[in-house]
């Protein structure tokens, strides 16, 4: 039987979107606006169509009443009348036209008005799709004196009704095309107000991505309801990935203190055990050199084996030196400085007389005050106190750093550079390391090919930094590689701890 507890449901509900109601909102109170302004549109062009049909049928009115008096003049008279009514009134849609008994056209064909550019490929169109406009005619018969009656037609013009019917279309795709402009841009201003705060969350994700000390409490206040839960998952996202990268520095000190004491047990042992043994083998050397005077075939071998015996003891020293470049470590008090400079004096002067290697070394150190005054370092009246671990990183990197450049770059030059700064009781030093090598394509590539790049990193990380890379001289033929990493620390911090350090040696 399975006694384990069942984990409670999960409410996978989906949660009501917020942000298209508020768009919706915001679309609804635009839609009024639009319509009103489409109304007036409305009314202007309806007022308009009115006084234009308003002005048609009186003109319809007065001709038919002045053709009633042409039937009153003589022929001369009534011809001369007509042709002023159909000048001057033209009809709207209406052409008139006036035969006399013989078919003989009495008035003149006027011409047609041309159609507007914008509005001719629409009167076209229209003409070509609706063929069927057979025109629809009216007769009137004009009684004459002489008996010889006049033949008054009035025909219907598709045309101009056509005419009419484009420019209304065209005046009302205006319209609302005015009407739509409108309402896409209140929109548009509407749906920027509402994701205007996207901008600034982009960029707190942005510095999120980059690592960036406190990227989390950079994030806006969102008034959208998923915004608002984008933003509280970033925040948990970004703390869980800070809590994790916390664990990962602690596992990486954890490390790094195993390799730092399994060297101090090397350095113990060879201190204690062989270094006894060569002190006793040393002065075996001597009571034989002593001993053997006179005896010039065993003098030489007995002097052989005291100069062997000093430069394995020179050896053993330096071994020493490389194991615990900041002397043996009893507690975690801080150190100086100038106990850095020291340190990488000594590891530079190492590698320049290390014979085959081809490679020349220098060490460049300087320090910036608070003022910004410039001085080499060491030298400045107040030595800076530094962590121990991080005085221990910079040498670490500095040596696996140089053995890289020794191993791949195929370089001739090479500088290990430090610049010290202080600002109040913050501090910070500025690692880099340059050779005039055949460089790197990618240092993400080349970290994971595992040539060395990979544990710089981890050194860098562990203590706050960030190790990045780039061409030295870029542009040239061999632009070289040069690694930059930077860490702060508070002094103030550090002394106390070198403080409490201090009071515990004297308790014991």
């Amino acid at each position: 039987m399975n006694t384990a507890l069942a984990s409670p449901p999960v409410d996978t509900a989906p949660l009501p979107l917020e942000l298209p109601r508020l768009v919706m909102v915001r679309a609804l109170m635009v839609a009024p606006l639009a319509m009103l302004l489409a109304l007036v549109l409305g009314f202007l062009r309806s007022g308009e169509d009115i006084r234009i049909e308003t002005e048609g049928a009186l003109e319809l009115a007065t001709t038919m009443m002045r053709i009633g008096e042409v039937a009153k003049l003589d022929d001369a008279e009534a011809r001369r009348a007509l042709h002023l009514l159909h000048i001057d009134g033209r009809l709207r849609h209406v052409n008139m036209t006036l035969t006399d008994a013989q078919g003989k056209s009495l008035l003149a064909t006027l011409p047609q008005s041309p159609v507007p550019a914008p509005l001719a490929w629409m009167v076209s169109l229209h003409r070509h799709w609706q063929r069927d406009d057979t025109p629809l005619e009216l007769h009137h018969t004009l009684a004459r004196p002489n008996g010889q009656d006049w033949q008054l037609s009035l025909q219907t013009m598709s045309d101009t009704e056509r005419l009419d019917g484009m420019r209304y279309l065209l005046e009302e795709m205006l319209a609302d095309s005015m009407s739509l402009g409108v309402m896409l841009l209140v929109m548009s201003f509407s749906v920027r107000g509402v994701f205007k705060p996207m901008r600034s969350l982009l960029g707190a994700i942005g510095r999120i991505q980059r690592n960036e000390p406190r990227a989390a409490e950079t994030l806006p206040i969102m008034a959208v309801g998923e915004l608002r839960e984008v933003v509280t998952a970033l925040r948990q996202l970004h703390d869980a990935r800070q809590v994790e990268e916390e664990r990962r520095r602690v596992l990486s000190h954890q490390v790094q203190n195993l390799q730092e004491d399994e060297r101090q047990r090397l350095a113990r042992e060879l201190h204690d055990e062989f270094g006894q043994r060569l002190t006793a083998l040393r002065v075996d050397a001597a009571w034989l050199q002593q001993h053997l005077a006179g005896q010039a075939e065993l003098q030489r071998v007995a002097d052989g084996m005291a100069v062997q015996c000093a430069r394995l003891h020179q050896d053993i020293r330096n071994t020493l030196a490389r194991l615990q470049p900041l002397g043996p470590a009893h507690s975690n008090a801080p150190l100086g400085a100038s106990h850095l400079a020291e340190s990488l004096k000594s590891l530079v002067a190492g590698w320049d007389d290390a014979p085959g290697l081809g490679v020349h070394v220098k060490l460049q150190l300087q320090q910036v005050g608070e003022g910004g005054q410039v001085w080499p370092w060491p030298g400045a009246a107040d030595d800076l106190p530094m962590p121990r671990e991080l005085l221990l990183t910079l040498y670490r990197m500095s040596q696996e750093a140089l053995t890289n450049v020794a191993r791949h770059a195929q370089a001739q030059n090479a500088e290990v550079g430090l610049v010290l700064r202080r600002d109040g009781d913050r501090a910070q030093v500025d690692w880099s390391v340059c050779d005039d090598g055949v460089g790197l394509a990618k240092l993400e590539l080349a970290q994971q090919r595992g040539n060395g790049l990979a544990g710089l990193k981890e050194r860098a990380w562990s203590q706050g930094g960030d190790l990045q890379g780039h061409p030295a001289r870029p542009g040239k033929p061999r632009p070289g590689l040069k690694l930059e990493a930077r860490f702060h620390w508070t002094v103030s911090a550090v002394q106390g701890a070198g403080t409490m350090d201090e009071h515990e040696d004297e308790t014991k």
